[in-house]
């Protein structure tokens, strides 16, 4: 996902969806990965998220019910791939 396509997707859907994306060191149209969520049960707005490798995987945390919390990985497909091979 591009700058300008992050920029577009939060123009028009920010009332009710958050996007948390990682998009590739080495090329802006062949990886990233993205989280999005729906704004109407989680509360997007106090969330974090962390990179773990630029464009194949990130780590989300929402706040979650009165005291915990949600933890989100998203993980392309190739790096689950390699992951699964090396073992």
């Amino acid at each position: 996902m591009t700058d300008e396509l992050e920029e577009s997707f939060r123009h028009l859907f920010s009332r009710r969806l958050g996007l948390y994306h990682s998009a590739s060191l080495t090329s802006q149209n062949a990886a990233g990965v993205e989280i999005v969520l729906n704004k109407t049960g989680i509360r997007t707005d106090s969330g974090t998220h962390r990179t773990i490798i630029g464009g194949r995987a990130i780590l989300t945390e929402i706040p979650w019910q009165i005291s915990g919390a949600l933890w989100i990985a998203a993980v392309s497909r190739l790096l689950l791939i390699l992951l699964i091979l090396r073992r």
